[in-house]
């Protein structure tokens, strides 16, 4: 049994490498399973219809954002864009 030790956490940025939402920066919302988690956008990709991802196909920062900034859509989309120019800036 292979375990895989890179496991995402709830509140992770990461960015998706395949699929149609390709190179965009995601929250992890949930784990779905030992494989998969639900990862949201505020955008495309609401609270309340999360996206199923394999953990495979995202590339983890150390970035966690704490659960009580997660209240809403509006949010999640400021904690990314903040998250984006932060990121070109380095």
């Amino acid at each position: 049994m292979i375990v895989n030790m890179t496991s995402l956490r709830k509140g992770q940025i990461v960015r998706s490498l395949a699929g149609r939402d390709k190179g965009q920066i995601l929250v992890v919302v949930d784990r779905f399973d030992d494989s998969h988690v639900l990862v949201v956008d505020g955008k495309r990709r609401l609270l309340d219809k999360p996206k199923k991802k394999k953990e495979k196909h995202l590339q983890d920062y150390k970035t966690i954002i704490d659960e009580k900034e997660m209240v809403n859509d509006c949010r999640i989309r400021k904690i990314i864009q903040m998250f984006e120019k932060n990121e070109e800036v380095h």
